[in-house]
């Protein structure tokens, strides 16, 4: 999938700098700054919601991702996400659900130029848990 352009046609590589809303892509904001928010994402046991999948810039960017959930609803269960590059898992992060525990740690990681990236959210949990995520990117290289 694409970066998300907006505006009128969408600019070259969708750098039209126009916020369209919860998406599936990335937008960029400028400056080398590329940013998303995926909107809530209902997932549940054995069902993975997708809150991104994009295809990276024509530059090496750094990410850094943050997965967002009410844990009030998830009850004991675990909850976490999976972060795939051109179809190969590169980081699977499972959290249990426990009183002390903090929102899970943002992910930085180092994308290569048109790298397909596809993040999902993850729960065994047996009822509907929404989730959300967000993810800013900055050109590095």
């Amino acid at each position: 999938m694409a970066l998300d352009g907006g505006g009128s046609g969408g600019g070259p590589l969708g750098q039209s700098n126009s916020f369209t809303g919860p998406a599936l892509g990335i937008e960029y904001v400028g400056n080398g700054w590329w940013g998303g928010w995926s909107g809530d994402v209902i997932t549940t046991n054995g069902s993975a919601g997708t809150l991104f999948e994009f295809q990276s810039p024509s530059a090496t960017i750094l990410m850094r991702f943050t997965l967002i959930v009410d844990r009030s609803l998830l009850g004991t269960n675990e909850i976490g996400y999976d972060l795939t590059m051109n179809g190969r898992s590169v980081a699977n992060y499972r959290m249990p659900n426990t009183n002390n525990t903090q929102d899970l740690d943002a992910l930085e990681l180092i994308i290569p130029s048109f790298t397909d990236v596809k993040i999902t959210a993850e729960t065994d949990d047996g009822d509907n848990i929404t989730v959300n995520g967000i993810l800013v990117a900055q050109v590095i290289a």
